[in-house]
């Protein structure tokens, strides 16, 4: 009992062992078997694939060979078709090579024909020309007359204009040298009135001393009126004194007592002052004003004036006692009568000037005289 006690669990352990043994194969066996199993699987995917991989590349194969039989169809149809286009370019070509011809016949007999159209024309061209041209120089003549006509009254115009133009000019100078000499009256006269109120005091006494001063002047010419006949030649080389000397041999008693009374006035009135001569062939009558000037605030100096105005004259020689050259005067000096500019001039210098002698010059009208006077630029 005690041996079979022993030996039992020796068995069963070794049953055991067994048993596992067989376990641990079938598991093998079992792994082996899904190995295999998974392997074949693999093995089988593969294969269709390889059987896949294989159908495409025929169908890749067959596209290709499909898509290079269609490129040689298309390549044949080109061919053909350049073929084609290449018989109808010939055929094109053929026709208008021909009809080029017949255009080119039809042009030689056009030109032909034009040729000898043109030959009459210019025949009849030439016959026309011709008359034209006779008929051309006729009108170049006339034409020519016509210019010579325009030029000469252009030339006319042009000369009037430049007048007129030179005239505008002249008269645009006077009225600027009015307007200048009536701004310098303005403040002549401004002054003057100033002096005036101051003299105007003194004027009335001023006159009686005059007066009494004529009285006895006229009574010493009496008593030498003999005595001036005889120193007539004399007295026109001595005109360096103030005195206004006059022809009074034609004129009647009353007119020749006012002329003296008008002389003595001149004497006592200009002492001191120059004055300007005047030698008068007949003289009308004149009236005379005395306008008192002062040298000094208490000396006040008479002023001759005269009523008449020059142009009303006749047959009047002026000369001033100052004489002045002719390119002076044209400067406009300030201490000269402005509008009596021609009496500055010497008597040789006056006929180059003017082309006339005093005597005539102030014989002619006032306008004709302010005409001479703006042409040698002494107005």
């Amino acid at each position: 009992t005690s041996t079979l006690t022993r030996s039992a669990p020796s068995q069963i352990e070794e049953i055991l062992i067994v048993e596992t043994n067989e376990q641990v194969a079938i598991k093998e066996e079992e792994a082996a078997n899904r190995q295999k199993l998974l392997q074949q699987q693999r093995e089988a995917r593969a294969r269709e694939e390889q059987e896949k991989l294989k159908q495409q590349q025929d169908r890749l194969k067959q596209q290709e060979q499909e898509r290079i039989r269609k490129q040689q169809e298309q390549e044949r149809l080109k061919q053909e078709e350049q073929q084609q286009q290449q018989e109808r370019l010939k055929q094109q070509q053929q026709e208008r090579l021909k009809q080029e011809e017949q255009e080119r016949i039809r042009q030689q007999q056009q030109e032909q024909e034009r040729l000898k159209q043109q030959e009459q024309e210019q025949q009849q061209k030439l016959k026309q020309q011709e008359q034209e041209r006779l008929k051309q120089q006729q009108e170049e003549q006339q034409r020519f007359r016509q210019q010579q006509e325009q030029q000469e009254r252009l030339k006319q115009e042009q000369q009037e204009q430049e007048k007129i133009r030179q005239e505008q000019q002249e008269q645009e100078r006077i009225k600027q040298q009015e307007k200048l000499k009536q701004q310098q009256e303005q403040q002549e006269q401004e002054k003057i009135r100033q002096q005036q109120e101051e003299q105007e005091r003194i004027k009335q006494q001023i006159l009686k001393q005059q007066e009494d001063e004529l009285r006895k002047q006229i009574e010493i010419e009496q008593k030498l009126k003999s005595e001036r006949a005889r120193s007539n030649t004399t007295s026109a080389s001595s005109q360096t004194t103030a005195t206004t000397i006059y022809d009074d041999s034609n004129e009647d008693p009353a007119t020749r007592e006012q002329n003296r009374l008008l002389r003595a006035i001149t004497r006592t009135s200009t002492k001191g002052s120059p004055t300007r001569s005047v030698t008068l062939s007949s003289l009308p009558t004149l009236t005379t004003q005395i306008q008192p000037q002062t040298q000094s605030p208490t000396t006040p100096t008479p002023k001759r004036v005269f009523s008449t105005p020059l142009s009303t004259i006749s047959a009047a020689v002026v000369i001033a006692d100052e004489i002045v050259p002719y390119e002076i005067l044209l400067t406009r000096p300030k201490h000269l009568i402005p509008n009596r500019l021609e009496t500055y001039l010497s008597n040789e210098e006056f006929v180059r000037i003017f082309n006339v002698d005093r005597a005539q010059f102030y014989s002619w009208p006032e306008w004709k005289r302010t005409a001479e006077k703006r042409r040698v630029n002494l107005f």
